[in-house]
Formats: structure tokens, C-alpha cells, sequence
């Protein structure tokens, strides 16, 4: 019985993820709220405004990629979240991150990319912004993920586009 028992807490033990210790795999996304109560947007710019416009733009919602948070953004990003059956409020929040991110890798091209080496910049990364993921990006995505705590595999997936865009991902890996 007592061999059966090891057993079984063995196969448990296998079928189980194990997070190392002190880990979480929960990302929390920066919630940005555009504009004022009155209605009138505040035209807010930066790197995370230019990242969420690469990424409706890659999914096809019509958007100009130039940083600046203003209505033709607000209306892409109510009807990404109405497409994706989220709480339209055309801000970015956590379920709209989680749902608008998509991962990029050596070799992946587009405005998701120059997205990437813009906000890399800003971290301090001397990366030509040419919507291009090459060898040299992801040398330094590497460098970038170490820093930031994440396992150093060049990938760009949710937990370093969260890190990147200004949140925090607590997590070991993408």
C-alpha cells in the first residue's frame, strides 16, 4: 500500500506545474485612461499608445501608427474590445492587453515589431526601428528579459510586451 501510495504522489508530482519559488505567473498590465470627463481626449502619447496602435493595426482595425492617443484610436479600441466581447470603455486596461498582445520572434516583421524596438529604445537599447526582429534585436531582447527577471529566450510574448509597455510580470518565462 505504501508503494502505491508513492506512486501515485510521484505521477502527481509529474502532472503538476511547479512555479519556482516566490514566482507568480500573474501580469499586471498598466490601465491607461485616455482623456478627460468631458469627452475631449487629452491627445496622452508615448510608447504604450504606439504599441496598442501597432496592435490594432495588425489586426486589422484602421489606425494611425503615430503615438498619439486621440478618436480614431478610441473608436479602434471600442470595437477591438466589442469584437473581443470585452467591457467596451476604449482604454487600455488588463483583459484588453491580454487580449490585444500577440508574441513576435526572430524573424517577424510589421508594426508589432517596430512597436518592440521603439519601447526597447526607451529602455536604453540602440535597436534601428525598421519593423524587422533580427539577430541583433534579439540579442538585445535578451538582454532585456535578464534584466527584467524573465527566462532569456528572444521571444516576445505577453509577460516582456507587459514589462515593456510599463506593467509588471512577476513570472520566470514568456
Amino acid at each position: 500500500m505504501t508503494r502505491l501510495f508513492s506512486c501515485v504522489f510521484l505521477l502527481l508530482l509529474l502532472l503538476v506545474p511547479v512555479t519556482p519559488s516566490g514566482a507568480s505567473s500573474v501580469r499586471s498590465w498598466p490601465d491607461r485612461q485616455w482623456g478627460s470627463k468631458d469627452g475631449e481626449k487629452d491627445g496622452e502619447t508615448g510608447g504604450a499608445v504606439r504599441t496598442a496602435q501597432s496592435f490594432l493595426s495588425a489586426r486589422g482595425y484602421k489606425v494611425v501608427i503615430d503615438g498619439v492617443f486621440g478618436r480614431q484610436t478610441e473608436a479602434a479600441l471600442k470595437k477591438f474590445q466589442r469584437d473581443h466581447h470585452l467591457v467596451q470603455t476604449g482604454e487600455t486596461n488588463t483583459p484588453t492587453w491580454e487580449a490585444l498582445v500577440m508574441p513576435i520572434h526572430r524573424g517577424s516583421t510589421g508594426p508589432t515589431v517596430a512597436a518592440a524596438q521603439f519601447l526597447l529604445n526607451q529602455a536604453g537599447y540602440a535597436i534601428a526601428q525598421n519593423g524587422v526582429f533580427g539577430p541583433e534585436m534579439q540579442a538585445d531582447v535578451k538582454k532585456y528579459q535578464a534584466q527584467t527577471g524573465h527566462t532569456a529566450d528572444g521571444l516576445i510574448g505577453s509577460y516582456t510586451w507587459c514589462e515593456l509597455v510599463g506593467g509588471n510580470a512577476d513570472e520566470q518565462g514568456d
